[in-house]
């Protein structure tokens, strides 16, 4: 979103008796939260982080590269109602093991948030073992897309 959008989205209000430079002040700091890219809902609707095999924890990182744009996003938009976290397993293993790891996969996510300021009554987590792959098959890339922990916003 570039500043003639954010302009546009809010010029409405400048017969309300808002200036254009205080206008522009609240551009400059929406881009400033947002980040230059600015990020729309739609954008950042949905993170996964992804997981190695039989592993509960994302390699180093991973959740921060996935979630990086939401959290950013989240301090800008207060109409978000609630914050879903759902764990998933590829079907390699007993089927009760997956869905024990998958639980533990959206326990960890849900942690995380927390630590990152998160309001716990926003969150929700499911989780549902193998049972909703993303991709079907048995190839590597297909299990490795199935091994994931998704993150929804909703309003």
């Amino acid at each position: 979103v570039d500043e003639n959008e954010l302009l546009a989205l809010i010029s409405f209000r400048e017969g309300d008796g808002f200036s254009r430079k205080e206008i522009n002040r609240v551009v400059s700091a929406m881009q400033k939260r947002l980040g230059e890219d600015g990020y729309a809902f739609a954008d950042v609707r949905v993170s996964s982080i992804r997981f190695e095999a039989d592993q509960e924890f994302p390699e180093i990182g991973e959740e921060q590269r996935a979630l990086r744009r939401m959290l950013a996003y989240l301090d800008v938009d207060d109409a978000i109602s609630e914050i879903v976290v759902t764990g998933h397993a590829d079907k390699t293993g007993p089927t009760c093991y997956n869905e024990g790891l998958s639980e533990r996969r959206a326990w960890y996510v849900y942690e995380l948030l927390i630590a990152q300021g998160i309001d716990p009554a926003l969150l929700r987590v499911d989780y549902f073992g193998e049972v909703r792959p993303l991709k079907r098959g048995n190839e590597d890339r297909v299990h490795a897309a199935n091994r994931r922990v998704t993150v929804e916003l909703r309003r």
